[in-house]
């Protein structure tokens, strides 16, 4: 697998491929790498609002682990498997929000990576399956992302079964937020449509909602409340908000969040810049 960058101002996009000589972008050590080093480095970039994960795969998103390549005697699974979970972690802990556009096939690795997103967005064209079980292995490192998508019992059905969802099922059970109808220009439109209302939205509003979505996880209803009424307490008390939204009020001044997104073409091409 290959893993490029193309910086678009505030908004990332990460582009995956295949490799030369193959048709699919197969998760293996070095494409991994190029990968994990891509979110580290978004991971410590304070710009950035949005990153789009998506691929230019001939129909795939991405075709999982290359379990061919990483059972040779040359090859170093291990670390293949922790740069996986590395990708997985920091596409979590974003302070921005990771959209992942699937237009095409997501199996194994690449339903994990889909599942990390923020916003999961399908095409027709898109499908998922998790065929680990068959190959006597088990997907262990995507059920932790999935299970914050799906309930245990469809993951359960999802995993036994070795069914493939097409966008329609996988929205259903909630692996899917939004589906794309449409050709490769009506899907690129549909992310321009989405870029447009994410970056209307306060960066630190993101970080912070992430954040609090994750700390009430394990508090009940009257834990949970408590810490909504002090977030919003502290966010009412905040300067920079109340100065914004005076300026907006009382002089029609934009609020200073709003960004236009930025030129977006349908195919970025094969390159990308450094992470």
């Amino acid at each position: 697998m290959l893993a490029r960058c193309h910086h678009l101002e505030t908004v990332w996009r990460v582009v995956l491929d295949a490799s030369p000589g193959r048709d699919v972008a197969l998760l293996d050590g070095p494409g991994l790498a190029q990968l994990d080093a891509i979110l580290a480095a978004a991971s410590n970039h304070d710009g950035l609002r949005v990153l789009v994960l998506e691929s230019r795969a001939p129909g795939s998103f991405c075709a999982g682990m290359d379990l061919q390549g990483l059972s040779g005697a040359a090859s170093d699974p291990g670390a293949a498997m922790a740069a996986y979970a590395s990708c997985l972690r920091r596409l979590r802990a974003l302070r921005g929000v990771v959209v992942a556009v699937v237009d095409g096939a997501a199996v194994g690795g690449g339903v994990g990576l889909a599942a990390a997103a923020d916003i999961a967005l399908a095409s027709e064209r898109a499908s998922f399956a998790l065929p680990e079980l068959t190959w006597g292995l088990m997907p262990a490192m995507v059920l932790p992302v999935l299970r914050e998508r799906m309930p245990v019992a469809a993951i359960r059905w999802l995993t036994l079964s070795g069914a493939r969802l097409d966008a329609e099922d996988a929205r259903a059970r909630g692996l899917v937020d939004q589906l794309l109808p449409g050709d490769a220009e009506a899907v690129t439109g549909a992310v321009r449509r989405l870029l447009r209302g994410l970056l209307r939205v306060r960066p630190e509003a993101v970080a912070n909602l992430k954040q609090f979505l994750r700390s009430i996880e394990t508090k009940d209803l009257r834990g949970a409340l408590a810490a909504g009424q002090q977030q919003t307490a502290r966010d009412a008390r905040d300067p920079q908000i109340l100065g914004a939204l005076r300026r907006f009020w009382d002089e029609g001044e934009r609020l200073p969040w709003f960004q236009r997104p930025p030129v977006w073409p349908v195919d970025p091409g094969p390159g990308g810049e450094d992470p």
